[in-house]
């Protein structure tokens, strides 16, 4: 998945993001040097790829809205909703735990409500 079809507006950056890239290399180092008994999940894996697109869509539109059009664009790519919510919060976890905030009031916003419709 390219930044393009993950958020519109990364498309029209005209040069590429360095923190983005930084991003992308710690978290595989981080993945890397973790120790996992049982195979990575589907999310585990999109995480790994596509973390740095994943926040950079939530820095773009920080909002419970937004972390819903990246669960929908996941989706889209074939993850399951809950395969979806994983590479989220892996990425998060890892990458830009700056948003981690942001999947707290997505949690507490859905919390009774277990469909996301947008």
């Amino acid at each position: 998945m390219t930044p393009a079809t993950l958020a519109p507006n990364l498309a029209r950056q005209s040069r590429p993001d360095p923190v983005a890239a930084g991003r992308r290399s710690d978290h595989r180092r981080r993945r890397i040097n973790s120790a996992h008994a049982t195979p990575a999940s589907p999310g585990q894996l999109y995480a790994d790829e596509h973390a740095a697109e994943v926040c950079s869509a939530l820095d773009i539109r920080p909002t419970v809205p937004g972390v819903i059009n990246v669960l929908i664009t996941l989706e889209t790519a074939g993850l399951s909703t809950h395969e979806s919510g994983v590479a989220i919060a892996e990425s998060v976890v890892f990458v830009c735990p700056i948003h981690a905030n942001l999947l707290r009031q997505f949690v507490a916003h859905y919390k009774t409500d277990r469909s996301v419709a947008a």
